[in-house]
């Protein structure tokens, strides 16, 4: 939900856009600035974000349809947000194993239970269906255009688990036509291959990271 993430990001960050400043030499802009990179300065001190850029919100939004003000300014800067399939495989890891929150037990807790999907629950399953009965499924999926992206941590009823991200531009003809949930997991498919190589289903040792 692209307005409440908006919401949250305003929150964390206790800095709302200002919607009349139109320059960087405004006097509001670098404490407004340092305030929206603080979530990413966070991570790289966890020693995430490695060729990121986390700083802006997804449009439209709570402060509207597209980029205006210090959002937009902030756009213009630096260009649009990034992040390396690695990098958010690394992020899920760290999330789904508390090494992002070490010691606390109720953050990771509740990162786990907001983060747990059912396999074929098609607006949060893209690799879904390619783990076996009994997987443990963190996931966040996303769809925008013809782009689908999964970041997921699946914990396997064999004791193992296993991180990946995958971005694909595969949402369109012929697969955009299939109905749901084939739609957006049809790379299930591909993935079970992915984790049958890496011998993940029968019990090797080889890591799938991303």
């Amino acid at each position: 939900d692209n307005v409440k993430t908006g919401e949250v990001v305003d929150a964390l960050s206790e800095a709302p856009n200002l919607a009349d400043l139109t320059s960087a030499a405004d006097p509001r802009y670098a404490g407004w600035l340092a305030k929206r990179q603080s979530t990413m300065e966070y991570l790289t001190r966890k020693g995430l974000g490695d060729g990121w850029l986390a700083l802006h919100k997804t449009y439209p939004t709570n402060s509207g349809d597209g980029p205006a003000g210090a959002e937009k300014v902030a756009r213009d800067s630096f260009g649009k947000n990034l992040m390396t399939p690695r990098g958010a495989a690394a992020l899920m890891a760290s999330l789904a194993t508390g090494r992002l929150y070490p010691g606390d037990d109720r953050a990771t807790s509740y990162a786990r239970e907001v983060l747990t999907h059912s396999r074929w629950q098609p607006w949060n399953a893209v690799t879904g269906p390619a783990w076996p009965p009994g997987t443990r499924y963190l996931s966040k999926a996303g769809y925008a255009y013809d782009v689908v992206c999964e970041i997921a941590h699946v914990e396997l009823p064999n004791g193992r688990s296993a991180t990946l991200a995958v971005s694909t531009d595969s949402l369109r003809p012929p697969d955009s036509t299939y109905p749901l949930p084939y739609k957006h997991t049809h790379l299930a498919d591909y993935f079970e291959l992915v984790a049958d190589e890496a011998g993940l289903l029968t019990g090797g040792a080889r890591p799938l990271v991303s």
